[in-house]
């Protein structure tokens, strides 16, 4: 045997894993996977293998269960089609199948021989068994939704998943083709009852108002539960994708409120105004303060409605019993805050009593729910974020264990930015688990955000095709690519988007694989374009080009503000943080200056003569031409319009700046009647408008 087999061996049973044993960096380098990497990441999948030999005993062995398996776990039929699908068996069972097609509605159809057309082709040996391929076409067509497939033959039974879907995602350009709207982080908000930190009822709102100026949507970050406190706030490090965050309940709109004494007793406590006095004043969210508060105030509610009849109890009671899964949570909570590990088996035992403790979470969520369904029924259309990763200690990776790699995290490989990589520190879904529950927490955690949002924006979109992985303890650099069923996953999002008539945006930023923009476009799944990450085309001349499925914006929320771009703050503030050489801040501040000339050329704007700062004009000018754009959403990050310089997050450079802290420097009120601010946005409005009637709005 040749000493490169071992490898050989190592390396196949990678790929039969889903896992790349190379990838090309940033650079277009070939990059090879240790092999460390690929043994640690394949016992993080249940594989355990720590030589050759083990390798090819788990390759025999996934050979024999592939011809075992009747069929595959998920079958897409797409645009309802029912394709032509695999059924293996062993070579001495010559009967027929018997195929049955289960509908999401209960009904069914039993195909008998003559209903069916199969093909038997040859199939292989294995282990001294003799196994055959069946080919089989029933020509059913289905409608949308979730369906099973049951297959018998020989004594044997098996099922699958059928996912029929549309081939392109919802879209709803009828009434309106080139929608605009804003983007505001909840927790940056100042509202009339302030509390330290941004409400639902501040995004209602925001988004009513919005909706005035002839907007479509109001976007935000992430609504999901975090870390309050930790030192790493992150929306995008939740601790479940299933559930809203109660940390932005709106105390005063909660309607009974002024029926509970003690709560009224409590928030009229001089102590308890003077702290959220402070709390309001504060430039940076005091989270653990904020939550402490609210906590006070919905505990005393809880206690004043919890017993006797009354339509509180009986609203919360049916909640719960449409909502089941609710329960689990709330006893995920209660446990988590006490300190005692939660186990599956603990928190289902048949009999048990829930606690006071969980009964009060059920309430929280109850009224959470209330209120986020609010903001999306009495305003703008919400544009919601659903983030790429999981808290590790949270519900969905106890829970869902089995779904994630229990010792790995997600990242991404070094590049020209982040020269030694990125670990996001969450758990990489795990490609075979996940499809042999039939996406059962994938489905759930997309249909959890559509029902809230007409727009949704999927966190790094190329987590449907591939995620780096990283073993535990090691680096970036020593990562490597997991792979999944792409078109599955993008079938069921396409059955969810039509169930709730939500938009899909994905977040095509960064490193983004050839064939990511191609499925993207396939199933009508609008790209994001960032001007941003046109600069460097403007410094050699080049024009933007923005697309028509797009949503269109100047920066994101890992990025600097319009304001700190123009004026290179960002550049110097980067070498502060360490995140760039400041013997290289000369020459980033020589290439920012030729992208303002190739700015002020795209606008035709002339060049600053040293009378004045152009920042708004040119702002204004850029607005104007990104709402001018075919883009079929535009959106406009509120803070670039009274000039902000401070980000909402640095990537990168943990606690050395304040991520997801700082707070807007406009109060709501404020930012709604600053003449400047609603006339860049009356401005945004009429550039979206087909040019006729621009016309003859300005006669």
């Amino acid at each position: 045997m040749s000493s490169s087999s071992p490898r050989r061996d190592l390396h196949a049973l990678a790929r039969l894993s889903g896992l790349q044993t190379a990838y090309f960096n940033v650079k277009r380098e070939r990059v090879n996977a240790p092999d460390d990497t690929l043994y640690a990441l394949l016992n993080s999948m249940g594989i355990p293998v720590d030589c050759a030999a083990g390798c090819r005993e788990f390759i025999h062995q996934r050979e024999r269960q592939h011809w075992e398996r009747m069929v595959e776990p998920v079958i897409v039929a797409w645009d309802g089609h029912m394709p032509r699908f695999e059924v293996r068996a062993n070579a001495r069972e010559t009967l027929i199948p018997h195929v049955e097609i289960i509908r999401q509605d209960g009904t069914y159809t039993k195909f008998h021989s003559w209903d069916i057309h199969i093909d038997d082709d040859p199939g292989k040996r294995v282990n001294g068994v003799d196994y055959r391929r069946l080919r089989v076409n029933t020509g059913e067509t289905l409608p949308t939704g979730y369906h099973t497939l049951h297959v018998a033959l020989g004594g044997r039974e098996a099922s699958a998943l059928i996912i029929a879907a549309p081939r392109r995602c919802y879209s709803d350009d009828s009434a309106q083709p080139r929608k605009w709207g804003v983007f505001a982080p909840l927790y940056a908000m100042r509202g009339p009852s302030d509390w330290g930190a941004g409400s639902y009822g501040d995004l209602s709102a925001l988004g009513t108002w919005v909706r005035e100026l002839g907007g479509a949507f109001t976007g935000t970050l992430p609504l999901l539960p975090f870390e309050i406190d930790g030192s790493n706030p992150s929306p995008y490090l939740p601790f479940t994708r299933l559930f809203w965050s109660d940390f932005y309940v709106d105390i005063e709109a909660i309607p009974f409120v002024g029926e509970c004494p003690s709560a009224v007793e409590l928030m009229q406590d001089r102590a308890f105004i003077a702290g959220r006095n402070e709390t309001a004043r504060a430039s940076l969210v005091q989270y653990a303060e904020v939550h402490r508060m609210k906590s006070a105030v919905l505990s005393a509610l809880w206690q004043h409605f919890a017993d006797g009849d009354n339509p509180v109890s009986t609203a919360l009671r049916s909640y719960v019993e449409e909502h089941p899964r609710v329960s689990d949570y709330a006893r995920f909570r209660a446990e988590a805050e006490e300190g005692r590990e939660s186990t599956l088996a603990s928190s289902r035992a048949s009999g048990e009593q829930i606690g006071d403790s969980v009964r009060f979470y059920e309430f929280v969520q109850w009224l959470t729910e209330e209120q986020v369904q609010q903001c999306s029924e009495r305003a703008a259309d919400l544009y919601l974020d659903l983030p790429i990763g999981i808290h590790p200690e949270g519900y969905d990776a106890n829970r869902f264990a089995e779904c994630f790699l229990n010792k790995a995290t997600c990242g991404a490989p070094p590049d020209v930015v982040f020269t030694t990589g990125q670990d996001w520190g969450a758990p990489p879904l795990h490609t075979a688990a996940i499809r042999e529950r039939g996406y059962d927490y994938l489905r759930e955690c997309i249909a959890h955000h559509m029902r809230a949002s007409r727009i949704l924006r999927l966190d790094h979109i190329m987590g449907f095709h591939r995620m780096f992985c990283i073993p535990q303890g090691g680096s970036p650099s020593e990562g490597t690519y997991l792979r999944y069923r792409s078109e599955e996953m993008y079938a069921l999002l396409s059955v969810e988007s039509h169930r709730y008539a939500t938009t899909v945006v994905g977040e095509n930023l960064g490193t983004v694989p050839h064939e990511v923009p191609r499925a993207m476009m396939r199933h009508n799944v609008d790209r994001m374009f960032v001007f941003y990450y046109e600069m460097d085309g403007l410094e050699r001349g080049l024009v933007p080009h923005v697309p028509r499925g797009a949503m269109a914006s100047l920066n994101t929320h890992d990025m600097p503000t319009f304001a700190s771009t123009w004026d290179g703050f960002d550049i110097r503030q980067q070498a502060d943080l360490g995140v760039i050489a400041s013997n290289d801040v000369a020459g980033a501040l020589q290439r920012r200056e030729k992208m303002r000339r190739g700015l002020l050329d795209l606008l035709r704007l002339p060049r600053n003569d040293g009378s004045g700062d152009q920042t708004h004009l040119v702002l204004s000018a850029l607005l104007k031409w990104m709402g001018r754009s075919p883009a079929r959403f535009a959106m406009v990050n509120l803070e670039d319009l009274w000039l902000e310089t401070r980000h909402p997050n640095v990537p990168g450079v943990g606690a050395r700046y304040p991520s997801w802290q700082y707070r807007m420097s406009y109060t709501l009120r404020e930012m709604m009647n600053d003449g400047d601010v609603v006339h860049d946005l009356q401005e945004v409005a009429s550039a979206r408008l087909p040019a006729r009637k621009r016309r003859s709005l300005h006669r």
